[in-house]
């Protein structure tokens, strides 16, 4: 066993590299190989990006995002088209970006071995994999944190100047790609602060961030109009606000497919989680291993690892204390800001182990468990809007499709028929676009009974497909449309299609209520 235990940490060095390699292949791979149709999110964020760019704020006002990604996905369309593969190609592309971002961040904090190894953490992390395949802003915003990392943790005292204006370049692109880079800004700001505090001075270095700070937020002046109209009209009704609680929760989407989220839990799902978490704390507390001692803590926190870690947790308790407060929710993939920090975390926990031996299993461990929830991932279906088009394909031309709520409405019509007319519940209006402004009084103005007559009046003598969901915080609502427009019709539903909340993240069910002579 000994002799074996010699050969295996002779030829570890070797190994580390080969995981790392196909680590890299593997993940840059799987970042542009997703099978499934685009869901609401991307489907309006293409729409919204194919418009004309005349139009994009406006468009914008009504949707709740700040601009940046969608300029850069329009010119790309206008370049390449908007293929499914095509579009989420440019987020595949930040993602890969975003992989030597990281190696050069880590390099600069702890040499160019722990650089490997944390781009190989990277590259199979689920959260990262899943972003680069979705056309959406979240590789963005983590391919910016990494490089406004890479110039913060850098040589202030020298190239100042330069490397102030760089960071408040980076700064002002985070904000005008999301605004939960707000917290992360917010974040750094009390870093530097605190630091001035501490010393009691206020040194080059200090100076310098905090004027990035505050010219970053200078350049997002400009757009502070339209975030505060977002802010007051569209926010996100889709969704509750987060309990607080949940702070404990959002380590967990690192390492799931964010399209399934949950429904399907794992035992290898469960040893992931509790694998990371460890590595995090690892990471965090220095965990030293060495020949005769098998672990030491050592609770004097380094000063990368204490910074990495108070941006990461610090960013999202602020965050959530803010949606709690503000009325407004959170989901997994806002913290893409901080992904980078922990990544970088994890990574120390796997290099601290010391020996090649001990790094090379771990490092095996978890590769193995987050590629084989890749490859599970890679075939979960987003949307079941391509089965919707199915079924629509053999509807009599001109018939009347009625979408409930209109949120199912981009990713249906992107795959569905052009010649069939559509409406959507609350709004009465073609769902090519999600209108979030004022979203809760336009479901107080209507009702499943008015919803009933006016189908009914819209359709006239046509056969009607009512495509409706019950999530979206509707509850029964879109069922009990369907009810009263099989009443007001007087026709019998048929239903073509059933929901399958397990197989799909944006499940649909079809009703035909056909018309009759």
């Amino acid at each position: 066993m000994k002799r074996l235990w010699k050969v295996l940490s002779t030829l570890s060095p070797g190994g580390i590299a080969v995981v790392v390699a196909l680590d890299l292949t593997m993940g840059i791979f799987l970042r542009f190989t997703t099978t499934s149709k685009l869901w609401l999110d991307e489907a309006l964020g293409v729409n919204i990006a194919s418009a004309p760019i005349g139009q994009l704020v406006d468009h914008l006002r009504n949707d709740g995002a700040p601009p940046l990604y969608y300029v850069l996905l329009h010119y790309w369309i206008s370049l390449f088209g908007a293929s499914d593969f095509t579009v989420r190609s440019l987020s595949g592309v930040f993602s890969v970006l975003g992989l030597g971002a990281a190696f050069i961040l880590a390099r600069r904090l702890w040499g160019s071995r722990y650089a490997f190894v944390a781009t190989a953490v990277l590259a199979v992390l689920p959260y990262a994999v899943y972003f680069g395949t979705e056309a959406r802003m979240y590789s963005l915003v983590m391919l910016e944190s990494a490089l406004l990392l890479f110039v913060w943790i850098g040589d202030w005292e020298t190239g100042a100047l330069k490397r102030g204006l760089i960071a408040m370049v980076l700064i002002a692109l985070l904000l005008y790609t999301h605004y939960w880079s707000l917290y992360l800004v917010s974040v750094l700001f009390v870093v530097v602060v605190t630091q001035m505090w501490r010393v009691r001075t206020f040194g080059r270095s200090s100076k310098w961030k905090l004027l990035a700070i505050l010219g970053g937020g200078a350049l997002w002046l400009p757009w502070l109009p339209i975030f505060n109209e977002q802010r007051l009209h569209t926010g996100t009704p889709w969704s509750p606000p987060p309990a607080l609680f949940q702070f404990f929760n959002w380590i967990d989407s690192f390492i799931v497919n964010q399209s399934r989220q949950h429904h399907t839990p794992s035992m290898h799902h469960q040893v992931n989680m509790y694998l990371l978490i460890a590595l995090l704390l690892i990471g965090t507390f220095a965990v030293v291993m060495t020949e005769r001692q098998i672990m030491a803590l050592d609770f004097c926190v380094p000063q990368a690892a204490k910074f990495l870690a108070f941006i990461s947790f610090g960013t999202m308790l602020l965050g959530l204390l803010a949606s709690h407060f503000g009325g407004t929710t959170f989901a997994p993939r806002y913290a893409s800001v901080v992904v980078i920090p922990l990544v970088l975390l994890a990574a120390r926990g796997i290099m601290v182990l010391d020996k090649p031996i001990r790094i090379l299993l771990v490092l095996l461990l978890f590769s193995g468990g987050m590629l084989w929830t890749d490859k599970w991932g890679r075939n979960v279906q987003r949307s079941q809007a391509g089965q919707v088009a199915d079924v629509l394909a053999g509807a009599t031309p001109g018939a009347f499709v009625f979408l409930c709520p209109d949120q199912i409405g981009p990713s249906v019509l992107r795959y569905a028929r052009s010649d069939l007319e559509y409406s959507s519940y609350p709004r009465y209006s073609n769902p090519t676009f999600v209108n979030w402004y004022d979203y809760k009084d336009a479901f107080a103005a209507t009702s499943p009974a008015k919803a009933g007559s006016t189908v009914l009046a819209a359709a006239g003598n046509r056969d009607i497909y009512v495509v409706w969901s019950s999530g979206y915080t509707l509850k029964g609502t879109c069922k009990a449309v369907v009810r009263n427009i099989a009443a007001a019709t007087g026709r019998p539903p048929e239903r073509l299609l059933q929901a399958r909340l397990t197989g799909f993240y944006q499940s649909m069910n079809v009703t035909l209520l056909p018309f009759r002579e």
